[in-house]
């Protein structure tokens, strides 16, 4: 079967370092077909960060796209409408990323009923729990509620795919024709850090996909 052509997008506002680390973790991936386009709103970089970036950008290894504003649903929208994907993939600029994380995400759109993928996170605050052996084979109900399920996506609740009604966006993926089929896009009104933009965009999707099948 092909892979899906994945458009990697990485929004980053004041990121240095961590920034760096993540795009190394991005380009040494081993799949055959993806572009990563970074979304970069930091004013000012420091000079080291700022010649990687274009180092990069001049190979053509990343597409990098300066904005002189700041928001993230923003930036998510922009690159959308920049990226030439079947899928869509969206991850923070402070990630760490395992060797196979594009080919997980997409494994799951091999079944063309999947519009959407949500990943799950590791937090590194709760690794120790994770490495003493605690594993919950199932979600527990509230993952299936919008107003919390957002915080349900950790690793020490499930260790195998299931359904969720939220993701977090520091590590979703959507079919494309989310966007430009149904017309669902990240909303701009949510400013500064838009706490919980990427979980009001899971609920109209999951609204949307309620609609279809009536």
């Amino acid at each position: 079967m092909t892979q899906p052509f994945i458009s990697v997008v990485i929004p980053t506002y004041g990121r240095e370092e961590p920034l760096r680390e993540t795009l190394i973790d991005v380009l040494k991936q081993d799949y055959p077909s993806y572009e990563v386009l970074v979304v970069d709103q930091t004013p000012v970089h420091e000079p080291d960060i700022q010649q990687f970036l274009e180092d990069l950008a001049q190979v053509g290894k990343i597409q990098w796209f300066k904005l002189d504003w700041a928001s993230l649903p923003g930036a998510r929208n922009y690159a959308v409408r920049r990226s030439s994907g079947e899928i869509l993939l969206f991850i923070d600029d402070d990630v760490q990323l395992e060797p196979g994380y594009l080919a997980a995400h997409a494994k799951n759109y091999q079944r063309s009923e999947v519009g959407a993928v949500a990943g799950r996170v590791f937090d590194r605050m709760k690794l120790a729990d994770f490495a003493s052996g605690l594993e919950i084979q199932d979600l527990p109900p509230e993952a299936h509620d919008p107003g919390i399920a957002w915080y349900h996506l950790n690793l020490v609740h499930t260790v195998k795919p299931q359904q969720v009604l939220s993701a977090r966006g520091c590590n979703m993926s959507y079919r494309r024709e989310v966007f430009e089929k149904y017309g669902i896009w990240f909303d701009e009104r949510f400013r500064g850090s838009a706490v919980r933009e990427e979980s009001d965009f899971c609920l109209k999707a999951n609204t949307q996909q309620d609609e279809v099948k009536r």
